[in-house]
């Protein structure tokens, strides 16, 4: 039986904002709700949000956090600090059934767990350091054991996809799409890779010497395409698209960008979602080069009746809904879904006959025609 809340039956419904007009924003948690924030987490092609929130006493021992998945109407707990052992969370991820993945620290000890709202699944535990949460939509966990390596789960025992070696290392948050997992890999001599294991192979797709700058921060697609942060010799940053086996910067730090904080997440149609720092200082969650046209919501705009003093980038899904937190200048925090004035069609579910026309055109307007991804696609969701 899944335990379920009102905590955001109220002001459910969309409200405007003074961002940009293209978005609407649904309250999935309202401000007040968890006082000491949140850590946002990803959605699902349903709207579902994921995320964890924090109600714990400032100076208590004892944890009051949870793991909620939550559309704007219906709110689920997936998980609470009491269930496992005065845990706290980290930022959680859904795939497209609304199965929830998410790291959890107790004492000594973590782990990466996953559910739907009932008992939980128990994919790894260690003393030793667990990082990564994210789901693929079989249920499949990818993650990174400090000591072992790369690795993923879905309740058996894990298979290592890559075992560390002595004096090299593994970024904390390993990616997974469609069987696919993509992750960083630091070498003992300096230098940093993006690498991908798909179909029992692992291909590296990007590197740079530590003369040279460094990679990192994968994240892959439903359509099997990848992006990652770079960074050169000379301080400029990179947020870069491969696809077809052809990597192409899609946004730097040369034009009004000083600063990509992360995260950033890109979907199957190729619309990328970052959050980052202007050059003026302001901050926001963009989907291009250009604030002016690009923004979906920034510092100093007004959410629902708020002045946002601060956001926090969730995810974006395949139909360019993208979920944040929002804090603001009364000392409140809420989390939020922006919904775009039209919706992409949903990849993993078949459109009508009389609509595959109309579906065509908007998954492909304003884009190049896209080539095969030499990543597999992932099964229907």
């Amino acid at each position: 039986m899944r335990r379920t809340h009102a905590l955001a039956l109220a002001g459910a419904a969309c409200i405007a904002a003074s961002a940009h007009a293209q978005y609407t924003f649904t309250t999935i948690a309202p401000p007040g709700a968890y006082v000491n924030g949140f850590y946002a987490g990803t959605l699902n092609n349903r709207g579902e949000v994921v995320f964890a929130g924090n109600n714990t006493p400032f100076g208590s021992s004892i944890r009051s956090e949870s793991i909620v998945r939550a559309d704007g109407v219906t709110t689920t707990v997936i998980a609470t600090s009491a269930q496992l052992s005065n845990s706290a969370f980290n930022a959680p991820d859904i795939n497209c059934d609304g199965e929830v993945a998410f790291r959890a620290v107790f004492g000594a000890s973590n782990g990466c767990f996953k559910g739907t709202g009932g008992p939980l699944t128990t994919i790894a535990t260690a003393t030793n350091g667990i990082d990564g949460r994210n789901i693929d939509d079989d249920g499949t966990v990818a993650f990174t054991d400090n000591f072992i390596g790369v690795r993923m789960g879905n309740g058996g025992t894990p298979a290592t996809i890559q075992a560390r070696n002595t004096g090299e290392g593994f970024g904390t948050d390993p990616d997974i799409r469609g069987g696919a997992v993509v992750y960083d890999y630091f070498l003992a001599n300096g230098d940093s890779e993006i690498r991908v294991f798909s179909g029992g192979t692992i291909t590296t797709i990007a590197t740079a010497t530590s003369a040279l700058g460094f990679v990192q921060g994968p994240r892959v697609s439903h359509a099997g395409d990848i992006t990652f942060f770079s960074q050169d010799s000379a301080g400029t940053s990179f947020l870069n698209v491969y696809a077809a086996g052809v990597t192409t910067p899609r946004v730097d730090t040369l034009g009004p960008f000083f600063q990509f904080p992360g995260p950033f997440e890109l979907n199957h149609y190729g619309v990328l979602a970052f959050a980052a720092t202007r050059d003026d200082f302001i901050a926001g969650i963009y989907t291009g080069p250009n604030p002016a046209t690009d923004a979906v919501i920034e510092t100093g705009a007004l959410l629902g009746g708020r002045t946002v003093i601060g956001l926090n980038l969730g995810g974006l899904n395949d139909r360019g809904q993208i979920s944040f937190a929002a804090a603001f200048s009364d000392g409140t925090y809420g989390m939020y879904r922006a919904d775009p004035a039209i919706l992409t069609p949903d990849p993993c579910v078949p459109a009508p006959a009389g609509l595959a026309t109309v579906a065509l055109a908007l998954a492909t307007s304003g884009r190049r025609q896209r080539r095969a991804s030499p990543v597999p696609h992932g099964p229907s969701c």
